[in-house]
């Protein structure tokens, strides 16, 4: 991809909890690697390694240092490392990073979170290319996604048209993604979700800081001012950085600012879409189900109103659902949460290293819904890691399995919808 001779200073962010680290056992997600896959740090840093990008800026944490380091050199990349004191501050980070470029205003930075998640390369590159123009015009620009589904959202962005692929739109509304997994699943209407990922004129957003965040500005200035040097980068002071409350970006900026603007990428609701296809096959056999006016998929508002049950801790009973139930296996554990004769949910627990097969021969098509950990996924042969917050389609008959490449227990959400010719039956489940 040709962009001139624009380059892009490019910070990732890829701090952790204090608690993380502590053991080298205990890594962040998107360190973690599995035999035949790349961690999500590692693929992130190859999506950066063109030639318009600078070396990178690794903003890390003390505990994860070496580690950060160890898959810098693994990928052959060189770089700086700014390292947090204590538990990772996304909205301080960024600025800590942004002040070391303050001798070069009129430049472009680009941000990303370790967890950031590109299917290709390509996907960033047609994406910047529609932000930097807008960029460079002094607008602060964030990439989004058009389902929440796609990543792990911050916050939902309301914007004042439909979102269009790589089509720069206006921010009118920030909102935190306090809302249910599910519930933003199935979002319609001018939404889309952050990424994390911002793109900016150095002095565009040194001047957002000083409006906007005036205190985080000074604290983080004077933790610059007094760093020190030590064996894997450049230590903040602790003792100004350390006072800050962790925040993100989103709510430390970007919901104060009027010039907000957010480029769409990746593809339009499709996992959406899919589900939306199987209701019309099942309106087609059973006309009762398009005698609605709700906006959503029935099923989806029937999911809904099930997971908003479950996240009260109350096993849901309307709709013919039962109570939940759950057994003990080899790998971990399975509950089933809810079922009717629509969808059944399932919360699948498994144990760090195990793996999972899951029966191929069903004739439904399911969502996998990663809420804690790490999960390997094999669909058909195709290996996919999802981290929490992320889902993954099964599509009907494909032969599946999944394994936790992690050091905790993997918590997964297995909704599977059940077609007008089956049954809802537990399927069968072996470890490997």
């Amino acid at each position: 991809m040709i962009w001139g001779s624009t380059m892009l200073h490019t910070v990732i962010l890829a701090g952790a909890d204090a608690s993380v680290g502590q053991s080298r056992a205990e890594l962040p997600m998107f360190l973690e690697q599995a035999t035949g896959t790349k961690s999500r740090f590692r693929s992130l840093l190859q999506a950066v390694s063109g030639d318009v990008f600078s070396a990178p800026t690794v903003v890390t944490s003390v505990a994860i240092s070496s580690a950060v380091s160890a898959q810098m050199k693994q990928e052959g990349r060189r770089g700086a490392l700014l390292l947090e004191p204590g538990a990772h501050n996304p909205a301080a980070a960024m600025l800590a990073a942004l002040m070391r470029l303050r001798k070069t205003p009129e430049a472009l930075v680009l941000f990303l979170p370790a967890t950031t998640n590109f299917k290709t390369p390509e996907v960033l590159d047609e994406a910047l290319c529609h932000a930097i123009p807008a960029a460079q015009r002094g607008e602060l620009v964030v990439l989004s996604a058009r389902t929440a589904a796609s990543g792990q959202a911050t916050a939902s962005l309301e914007i004042s048209q439909t979102p269009r692929l790589n089509t720069p739109a206006s921010v009118n509304r920030v909102a935190s993604a306090g809302q249910s997994f599910l519930d933003g699943f199935f979002q319609r209407g001018h939404v889309v979700w952050s990424t994390g990922v911002v793109l900016a004129r150095v002095d565009a957003l040194l001047a957002a800081y000083k409006r906007y965040a005036s205190r985080m500005f000074m604290a983080v200035k004077s933790a610059v001012q007094s760093a020190c040097n030590v064996m894997d980068g450049i230590l903040l002071a602790e003792r100004t950085y350390g006072r800050l409350k962790p925040v993100v970006f989103e709510a430390a900026i970007a919901a104060k600012t009027s010039q907000l603007v957010t480029i769409p990428t990746g593809a339009p609701l499709s996992e959406v879409s899919a589900w939306d296809e199987d209701l019309a096959e099942e309106q087609s056999s059973r006309p009762e189900l398009s005698q609605t006016s709700d906006p959503k998929p029935q099923r989806a508002a029937q999911v809904l109103t099930m997971f908003d049950g479950l996240d009260r801790s109350a096993a849901p009973q309307n709709n013919g659902a039962i109570a939940s139930k759950s057994d003990t296996q080899d790998w971990g554990a399975r509950e089933l949460l809810a079922q009717n004769g629509q969808f059944t949910l399932q919360r699948l627990s498994v144990a760090p290293g195990a793996r999972v097969e899951l029966d191929g021969a069903r004739q439904e098509s399911e969502q996998w819904i990663v809420l804690e950990g790490s999960a390997l996924v094999d669909i058909g042969g195709q290996m996919k890691l999802l981290m929490e917050n992320q889902s993954t389609r099964i599509p009907a008959g494909c032969q599946r399995a999944v394994e936790n490449p992690g050091h905790s227990v993997l918590q997964l959400i297995q909704l599977r919808l059940v077609r007008p010719a089956s049954t809802s039956a537990p399927e069968t489940i072996g470890a490997a």
